[in-house]
């Protein structure tokens, strides 16, 4: 696992569409058992979203859920910063899962 700035670090959002009690509490266990960090949790009466420390865990909670869920899946990519080491990009996913 990396090193974690802080207690808000994150790498990605997942967004779920609708809210789902029950799927929530899926990611946060598999979360947990991939050692993927929750750093932050926004319920509103339209949904979740799920801020994680792992690009790699949100891509794949994603195509799980699109392959077992049929959900329709929008996965948006932003610059965050650029390496100072590297020059290189350095970004954060949003991944926006709707379960029909």
């Amino acid at each position: 696992m990396e090193h974690i700035k802080h207690a808000l670090y994150f790498e990605a959002i997942i967004q779920l569409r609708p809210l789902n009690k029950e799927l929530v509490n899926l990611i946060r266990r598999d979360a947990e058992k991939n050692k993927v960090v929750i750093s932050k949790e926004l319920t509103e009466a339209y949904g979740t979203d799920i801020y994680l420390s792992s690009k790699k865990f949100a891509m794949a909670i994603a195509k799980r859920f699109k392959k077992r869920f049929h959900a329709q899946i929008r996965v948006t990519k932003k610059v965050h910063t650029i390496d100072r080491q590297t020059s290189k990009e350095l970004s954060r996913i949003t991944a926006l899962i709707k379960i029909n």
